[in-house]
């Protein structure tokens, strides 16, 4: 699927992401954690909406500027459990090829064997292991394979949804922000600098906004 068509990179890795460390507090009103609800009716099958979806890195170039870029083809699909919500599973895949920094020589640097090496390893993929609350939001663990390498890592986004479009589509939305290491995943080409820094740097920041419509839900077809 092109841009017509989780989770979770221009250099993509990603390093299990550190879950933060509940400490009691005594209890105060203004300072009680917010606890996110399950939303009624989000249970049952979601598949992204491409068209409304961006799956987005940021990577420091020669240490003093952030480079953008995204991957245009991708697809995944969710299954949220409401009984048991850490039950729920995600599972997200994206063609290597697909990467666009705007600028061709660079997108085609960055699918060579220096790189990702689309050619060897098409894709990357996310498999869900658990769903859990985090803060006031939620936080996912999984496989995430890229570049040959799988890994767990762990995922913290916020949802919201559902909501029905003027088609009749019911939607439903997650929102993620976090760092990985593109090293852990041997995405490892890089130049030193006169001034002894690094031409790329190993962190990666992805961003993901994602759409989603829940199955069987749009325009009713005629009986």
């Amino acid at each position: 699927m092109k841009r017509s068509t989780f989770v979770l990179l221009s250099l993509v890795a990603v390093p299990v992401v550190a879950l933060p460390v509940l400490t009691q507090a005594k209890p105060k009103a203004s300072k009680m954690a917010v606890v996110p609800a399950i939303p009624k009716g989000i249970g049952g099958v979601w598949n992204l909406d491409p068209m409304h979806s961006r799956i987005g890195f940021v990577v420091r170039h020669v240490m003093i500027n952030d480079i953008h870029g995204s991957f245009n083809d991708f697809s995944g699909t969710v299954k949220v459990d409401e009984k048991d919500f850490s039950r729920s599973q995600v599972e997200f895949s994206a063609k290597i090829a697909s990467i666009d920094t705007n600028v061709e020589a660079r997108d085609n640097h960055l699918k060579s064997p220096d790189f990702f090496d689309a050619a060897k390893y098409p894709e990357m993929t996310f498999k869900s292991k658990h769903v859990a609350r985090n803060g006031a939001g939620f936080r996912v663990m999984g496989a995430f394979t890229m570049h040959g390498v799988t890994r767990d890592i762990v995922i913290p986004f916020i949802a919201a949804g559902p909501v029905k479009d003027g088609f009749g589509f019911i939607r439903s939305s997650v929102k993620a922000n976090f760092d990985i290491n593109r090293q852990d995943y041997s995405v490892k080409w890089n130049q030193k600098l006169d001034n002894g820094g690094m031409a790329l740097s190993d962190i990666v920041h992805v961003e993901l906004d994602l759409e989603a419509t829940k199955a069987g839900s749009g325009p009713k077809k005629p009986a």
